[in-house]
């Protein structure tokens, strides 16, 4: 038996992958971009680069290539969440993909049962974004994105991760980008 780590699951760059990505990884990348972005707005922050941050898109502006602990992060998000949302090992999806693609099949079903329904679209991008800003505690998270039920539905556990979580200095002056 092979076991896939988690760079192998989550594209770094869905831009990068050819083929069709499934909603599984597509969440599971959001998730990472999420945690990276974060992390590396602490990061840029913390080295006196905040200048480069005023008036721009985050997610635009950061590195393209999501940093491999992001990618860890995500993963082990994903991984417990899928343990805490189904706490019986005999009726857990087999995949970390396929828990995820449930979970987000869940949103619309608790959503089809209530009139509150956040200020999202139920995607596998929002999902993932918004499961990862909730898990490290920024104060928006399934509650914005897809309503108090959402939230109340599925439950996140909390994650601690912040720049000095990143593998790479991106703000000393030996990191290098293709720009």
């Amino acid at each position: 038996m092979t076991t896939k780590n988690a760079s192998n699951r989550i594209p770094a760059s869905p831009t990068r992958v050819s083929g069709n990505i499934k909603t599984g990884q597509l969440i599971l990348h959001h998730m990472a971009r999420a945690f990276f972005a974060s992390a590396w707005v602490d990061q840029c922050e913390e080295c006196g680069h905040s200048s480069i941050l005023s008036g721009q898109e985050i997610m635009i502006i950061m590195p393209e290539d999501i940093d491999p602990s992001a990618i860890h992060a995500a993963d082990t998000l994903a991984r417990d969440m899928i343990t805490v949302n189904w706490p019986d090992p005999a009726i857990r999806p087999a995949t970390v993909e396929r828990g995820l693609e449930l979970l987000l099949k869940q949103v619309g079903r608790i959503q089809a049962k209530t009139e509150e329904h956040g200020d999202l679209e139920v995607t596998a991008e929002s999902f993932g974004h918004y499961v990862a800003m909730q898990a490290m505690g920024h104060g928006v998270g399934l509650n914005d994105a897809f309503g108090r039920p959402v939230y109340d539905g599925i439950k996140v556990p909390y994650v601690e991760f912040n720049s000095c979580s990143l593998q790479i200095d991106y703000f000393n002056s030996t990191y290098e980008t293709d720009e």
